[in-house]
């Protein structure tokens, strides 16, 4: 399991295409990938030009099917045991 931590200290576990952010509910995930700091609407945020792989010092966007959100500044990533 990987766990992210972010600069406002929000935590996000991935687990087997499943997600969850701080002590939420788990959520399957659709979409998980870090963005440039260019990135400033919608559009962008699709377009596929901005996307990266997840790294330390980026956004990170996740979204499921009724949920979306783009991180603060990835400050950690790590693998853990729940």
């Amino acid at each position: 399991m990987r766990k992210i931590t972010t600069k406002s200290g929000t935590t996000y576990l991935f687990d087997n295409g499943m997600w969850k952010r701080n002590d939420e509910r788990w959520l399957s995930t659709w979409s998980n990938y870090c963005v440039t700091n260019e990135v400033d609407s919608w559009e962008m945020l699709h377009d596929g030009l901005h996307t990266m792989p997840i790294q330390v010092g980026l956004r990170m966007y996740t979204s499921c099917m009724d949920s979306w959100w783009l991180s603060t500044p990835i400050v950690s990533i790590e693998e853990v045991e729940e």
